[in-house]
């Protein structure tokens, strides 16, 4: 049985994530929008930020984050970025995949 994870969890997770897709440490991510996707209401989600940006592992500014501490924010995501990572390879070959569609050429 899985148990949700916390939200300190959850937004380390969704951070790390947006940074993969980003492939940058400086993510456009507000943090409203940050609690919207995690279906969490956004003073909870501040909360948690300020709680990581006094340990020193991300830095937000207005409508983005710094991740400072990478290894130490995935360290802090829920279990399932880890899965998540660990698997992407297969993931993305699975049909609707990244590598099953094209992707827009840059002009």
């Amino acid at each position: 049985m899985h148990r949700r994870p916390s939200y300190r969890s959850a937004v380390c997770a969704a951070a790390a994530q947006t940074a993969d897709r980003v492939n940058e440490n400086e993510i456009p991510l507000a943090q409203n929008k940050l609690a919207e996707m995690l279906g969490a209401q956004r003073t909870t989600v501040n909360q948690v930020v300020h709680g990581l940006q006094s340990a020193g592992v991300i830095y937000p500014y207005r409508g983005g984050i710094r991740i400072a501490e990478r290894e130490e924010l995935e360290r802090r995501a829920c279990e399932c970025y880890g899965w998540v990572q660990s698997n992407r390879l297969m993931l993305l070959a699975l049909p609707g995949g990244k590598d099953s569609v094209s992707t827009p050429k840059k002009v």
